[in-house]
């Protein structure tokens, strides 16, 4: 997490410096997108087969790379834009394997009882380190420029993937006669011609959909947190503009509310590493419609005080949808599934955000900053009720899995 922030803030200032305006970082946002909706579907069956440790120190590995080849061309004075759009796919295209693998390693660190607490408290710790890294990149790229900052985000990197080696995963149990069916099939596997191996690997690819839709209420999570995305775009896309134009305000009036998001979602954190939470699905929904209730504030009221109290509560928001995902993910779906289910939800509930990307600034220069936020806010209300009266759900849930395997 501190090396992501480093990265981000590093990466495109130093673009910035080499050129690049508002259409390059609008490139690069896509560019970036592209593999985090997509590349998780096709590493996910390669997932469940390997150590995710492993993976997830590749993953590190090659970003540390990413962080050393940048200031390398910079010294050289070979730094072109399009080196910069490849950049930042490779490093999206690692993180749309680490994150996969993160959270399907997670129940073999900790007891099955535990998951839900574990997930509370990393997601309060990233927003510790959230906050942490943004500030000393900042501080970084001020005080040594941003290419050393680069350099330093690359040793960052590098730590973070040796310490993942460090990790010892529990094994997935599996009984005997499920072990002697897999080595069958990888038997049948290696009789397969190229033509035939790629059919089955595409199969394997796409049974994260079948998956995620015998999940019911996984899947109800992720159709609604489709919906959740698309409405806080405008949000995330127009908030400085916001500041500026609404507020009157300066960087610090956007360090005010970016700073209130992030302490909102380590309070929150620590309130569900606290609480068992019985019904993840109600909270979810309950959760998006206190999300689109606070975005709605922002066309009817301009009073700072006011706007910071609702970037707080989308910050508290932001983890209470995160956390129940996982928690379901890690204790009802077996692991070796875990992997396709993750990635297929991440795609499709960032599926919209191209078509979000693209239209919100019209909109916005059209009908104005505060009231497309608001209607942002009015469609994850209204989805949100729909879901929650249309879609089915599974009848045992996270809380009623836990307590069945401890009665047993």
């Amino acid at each position: 997490m501190l090396a992501d922030n480093f990265a981000s803030i590093s990466f495109v200032w130093l673009l910035l410096e080499s050129g690049g305006g508002a259409v390059a970082t609008s490139i690069l946002f896509f560019v970036t997108l592209i593999p985090e909706m997509l590349l998780g579907l096709f590493v996910s069956p390669l997932l469940a087969r390997g150590r995710l440790n492993v993976w997830m120190f590749g993953s590190d590995a090659v970003r540390a790379l990413i962080m050393l080849v940048i200031p390398l061309c910079y010294y050289y004075d070979f730094l072109p834009i399009w080196l910069f759009f490849v950049a930042g796919f490779i490093q999206s295209a690692c993180g749309s394997v680490y994150n996969p693998a993160s959270v399907a390693l997670l129940p073999r660190l900790v007891e099955r009882s535990h998951v839900q607490k574990a997930n509370a408290f990393m997601a309060s710790a990233n927003q510790v380190v959230f906050l942490v890294g943004l500030a000393g990149a900042g501080v970084l790229v001020n005080w040594l420029s941003s290419v050393t900052t680069m350099v330093v985000t690359s040793g960052v990197f590098l730590i973070s993937g040796l310490l993942l080696l460090f990790l010892r995963p529990n094994k997935v149990e599996a009984p005997t006669p499920t072990e002697s069916v897999e080595q069958i099939e990888q038997e049948e596997e290696e009789k397969l011609t190229f033509s035939e191996k790629i059919k089955s690997y595409w199969k394997e690819v796409l049974s994260g959909f079948t998956i995620l839709r015998k999940h019911k209420t996984i899947f109800a999570i992720n159709v609604y947190a489709t919906f959740l995305n698309f409405g806080m775009a405008p949000f995330l896309a127009l908030l400085a503009v916001y500041v500026t134009e609404e507020l009157q305000g300066d960087a610090g009036t956007l360090s005010l509310l970016r700073g209130s998001l992030m302490v909102g979602a380590l309070l929150m954190g620590i309130v569900l590493s606290k609480l068992k939470i019985k019904r993840y699905f109600a909270l979810f929904i309950f959760a998006g419609l206190c999300q689109g209730l606070a975005l709605t504030v922002f066309e009817f009221s301009s009073l700072i005080w006011v706007i910071v109290l609702c970037c707080a509560i989308i910050g508290m928001v932001e983890t209470a949808v995160n956390v129940p995902e996982m928690v379901l993910i890690q204790t009802t779906v077996p692991p070796n599934e875990q992997p396709a289910i993750y990635a297929a939800g991440t795609a499709l509930a960032t599926s919209c955000l191209p078509i979000a990307a693209l239209i919100v600034g019209p909109l916005a220069e059209a009908y104005g900053v505060g009231t497309i936020i608001a209607c942002g806010g009015v469609l994850i209300i209204g989805t949100g009720i729909l879901v929650r009266l249309f879609l089915p759900v599974d009848k045992t849930t996270a809380a009623d899995a836990n307590g069945q395997s401890t009665s047993s």
